[in-house]
């Protein structure tokens, strides 16, 4: 769905740093179907990964090095190349409209810039910013989402990949690429409004995607609230501001009680774990490695939105 932060012809193997955990995956060789060739996932002490817009990332960058390289260690092939999925509290992704947006990309492109740069909690001349066009709406209104970090934020977790001499030839973030993965197991292939909520610890993010655009997004911190209001809020400003039009499924990544949310406030809309999307992957090869598949959703997303009705995002 979303190119973003850095880009360069996509690798075939994927490293997510996140909060508590480094999860890598490796794509089997070969033209058929995707599969998964290798996969692990190492933990982090509390305290080595502190996502965050504005502050230091990587508190610990001894532990989370050694945690990427023991990872790396038993995937099948040692990957020289990897993309890179950061946790979603490390960027800040926005979805901004115009009316009549400009014709030339330039003239856009700026007033894209200028309309970020107003709300953003540091300077544009640090930052990182790319976009990609998003919903537009019946008036003929054009959305577009943006996401936007701090340069030295995204230079901190690619330090991370050149510790081990993995270089980062692609960085995104985790929640756009679990949509990713839903879209290339056939999320939005009905045309329809769908969403997806994912959980990591007290943290959540949850999108609401109009076939494989996005229409809506919000990440909640650790201490923003509970997520049964987030699911709520959410749903409300579909239906109220954003012309919804029935969703067609949720879809839940992550721990906790978000399915039975659902199910309480929301009873006729189906849910689903994108983790049943994702587990042919799994079949037929044998892959090797120890990991919830949960947690190599992300990295397995931004490997296959090549493969997807992935957007292609300019990069900043």
């Amino acid at each position: 769905m979303l190119r973003a932060l850095a880009v360069s012809p996509g690798p075939s193997s994927a490293v997510s740093i996140g909060a508590d955990h480094v999860s890598v995956v490796q794509l089997a060789r070969g033209s058929g179907p995707p599969q998964l060739a290798g996969y692990a996932r190492v933990g982090l002490p509390d305290g080595a990964v502190t996502p965050s817009i504005t502050g230091q990332n990587i508190q610990d960058a001894q532990a989370v090095n050694g945690a990427v390289d023991e990872a790396l260690r038993q995937l099948p092939r040692r990957p020289p190349r990897v993309a890179l999925v950061m946790p979603d509290g490390a960027a800040k992704v926005s979805i901004i409209r115009f009316d009549e947006p400009p014709i030339r990309v330039a003239d856009l492109d700026e007033l894209i810039r200028w309309q970020v740069g107003g709300s953003a909690p540091f300077r544009l001349d640090e930052a990182q910013l790319a976009w990609t066009p998003g919903v537009r709406d019946d008036a003929g209104a054009q959305s577009f989402v943006t996401v936007l970090a701090r340069r030295d934020v995204v230079k901190e977790y690619e330090a991370v990949c050149d510790a081990v001499a993995a270089r980062a030839g692609v960085a995104d973030l985790a929640c756009i690429n679990l949509l990713n993965a839903a879209l290339a197991r056939g999320a939005g292939d009905d045309g329809g409004d769908w969403m997806l909520v994912q959980t990591v610890g007290d943290a959540a993010s949850i999108a609401i995607v109009r076939s494989d655009r996005l229409l809506f997004f919000r990440h909640m911190p650790a201490d923003g609230g509970r997520v049964e209001d987030l699911v709520h809020q959410t749903v409300m400003y579909y239906q109220d501001r954003l012309g919804g039009r029935g969703l067609m499924r949720a879809l839940i990544v992550g721990e906790g009680h978000v399915d039975t949310v659902i199910a309480e406030r929301l009873p006729e809309l189906p849910t689903e774990r994108l983790v049943d999307r994702l587990a042919p992957l799994m079949d037929d090869r044998g892959a090797g490695g120890t990991a919830p598949l949960e947690l190599l959703a992300a990295p397995i997303g931004i490997l296959l939105r090549d493969r997807s009705r992935a957007v292609e995002m300019p990069a900043a």
